[in-house]
């Protein structure tokens, strides 16, 4: 009798085991890693998608503003070709804070490149740490100090990065925050805490891209934003005279556009110093000749919100999608061309009505 029930009590395990572990494969998401080194085509993010993948984690920042100061060239492409195949997108900052205020400063530079983006409050930050001049006997002070000046500064939804060898070393903490953990070839991750994902090759598909399983980190319901532009009409500019197009350089050319006409306009780019929209095959029309006229009006990519930065490229606060700024000026700030909307804040032209985006 005893031996019957401890062979059903064994077989109930089983059921129970197998049943826990289809419902975890039913749970799985799959999250892609990329930084400077992938591609940024919407077609590359396309092919992810159409595997089964639903989120893309980011490279964002690396260091501070007066440290590395690295910001990933490819990220603003690298959102948009992952948001225009529906996929999610969380964000990291590689980590090399030593202290503090140092520490502080790297949060303050990420979160400025956070909000350059247009990522909104409910946007996955990680903290990836793992760089070999961090102090094991400090680091997860740092960290602290990282993660707070984040979540103090309206960004929550933080979570940890590093391998499953400094969680199980005790160098980071298992449980403070949501864990993405690194380990390759291995059937578990290896870690037992807090954690929500992990990231299990860095070979995908013989891809030399890293590939995680995402137990409900990155996965989030998108919250419903009501949109202020009509898809119809997005980047759509209209003639408000008989004008000539130029080139790029400057070069009036041959070709006459009507008045009253709307165009699909793709960029957004200076000709001798004033804004003017690519409307075909390096054939510009100059803003003054169209319903923007004098006017820059706020289109995000990627939510309901534009970001305003200073003279030094710094974050300074948002604009809502379809408001209408009066500009004084057209200039460059970084790399990206700007309208100048008051004394210091300048609207990004990659943020408005007509640069494609």
């Amino acid at each position: 009798m005893i031996c019957r029930i401890l062979f059903l009590i064994r077989k109930i395990t089983i059921m129970i085991k197998s049943l826990l572990k289809k419902e975890m494969i039913h749970m799985t998401k799959f999250a892609v890693d990329v930084s400077s080194y992938q591609n940024a085509s919407v077609e590359y993010f396309k092919n992810f998608k159409d595997a089964g993948v639903d989120t893309a984690i980011i490279k964002l920042t690396q260091g501070s503003a007066d440290g590395d100061a690295y910001f990933n060239p490819k990220a603003p492409a690298q959102i948009r070709a992952a948001l225009a195949n529906n996929m999610n997108v969380a964000v990291y900052h590689y980590f090399k804070g030593n202290g503090y205020a140092d520490s502080q400063n790297e949060a303050k530079f990420f979160l400025e490149k956070i909000r350059l983006m247009g990522l909104d409050e409910t946007t996955v930050v990680v903290a990836d740490v793992e760089d070999p001049s961090l102090q094991a006997n400090h680091v997860m002070a740092d960290v602290n100090a990282f993660m707070q000046y984040l979540i103090s500064n309206g960004y929550p939804n933080v979570a940890l990065y590093s391998m499953a060898s400094w969680f199980n070393a005790g160098i980071l903490n298992k449980w403070t925050y949501p864990l993405w953990v690194a380990s390759y070839g291995s059937k578990t991750c290896g870690v037992t805490g807090n954690v929500q994902a992990w990231q299990y090759t860095d070979n995908w598909s013989g891809e030399n891209v890293d590939m995680s399983y995402d137990w409900g980190l990155f996965n989030k319901p998108t919250i419903p934003q009501q949109p202020v532009i009509q898809k119809s009409h997005e980047n759509v500019i209209v003639t408000r005279e008989k004008v000539h197009l130029y080139e790029k350089f400057g070069m009036q050319l041959d070709q006459i556009v009507e008045a009253n006409t709307a165009w699909k306009a793709n960029e957004i780019i200076a000709i001798q110093g004033q804004p003017a929209y690519l409307i075909g095959k390096d054939a510009y029309i100059m803003q003054s000749a169209t319903d923007q006229n004098g006017i820059a009006t706020v289109h995000s990519y990627a939510f309901t919100k534009a970001p305003l930065i200073n003279k030094k490229g710094d974050y300074v606060r948002y604009v809502n999608n379809g408001e209408v700024y009066k500009y004084s000026n057209f200039v460059k700030i970084d790399d990206d061309w700007c309208y100048q909307v008051s004394t210091n804040e300048f609207l990004p032209a990659i943020y408005t009505i007509g640069s494609g985006k």
